[in-house]
C-alpha cells in the first residue's frame, strides 16, 4: 500500500503517481489557467475537488466541487479554471 499527499500550492499539475493500469495527476489551477487541449487513447476520469472549472469537449460541461466528469478515449478536452480548483485526473491506461 502506498500513501500520496497533494500539495495544494504546486502550480497547474503534478504526476501522483503512475502504474501499469492507471495514473493520478492532480492539478492546482488558479482561475483563468488552462490545460491546453489534449487528447489521449486512455478513459481519463476528472474530479473538481474544489473549485470550478469548464471542461471543453464536444459540449460544455461545467464542474463544480465534488463533481466528476468522464473523458472516453480519443476525444479532444480542455480545461479553463473558472475559479481557482484543485482537479484530479485519472487516466486510465
Amino acid at each position: 500500500m502506498e500513501k500520496h499527499f497533494l500539495d495544494p500550492n504546486t502550480l497547474l499539475g503534478r504526476i501522483v503517481t503512475s502504474k501499469e493500469k492507471y495514473e493520478v495527476v492532480h492539478l492546482s489551477l488558479k482561475a483563468g489557467n488552462e490545460v491546453p487541449e489534449y487528447k489521449n487513447e486512455s478513459e481519463i476520469l476528472i474530479f473538481v475537488i474544489e473549485g470550478e472549472i469548464l471542461l471543453k469537449t464536444e459540449e460544455d460541461i461545467v464542474l463544480k466541487s465534488f463533481e466528476l466528469a468522464e473523458v472516453p478515449s480519443s476525444v479532444e478536452h480542455k480545461m479553463i479554471a473558472v475559479k481557482d480548483s484543485q482537479v484530479m485526473a485519472v487516466k486510465i491506461k
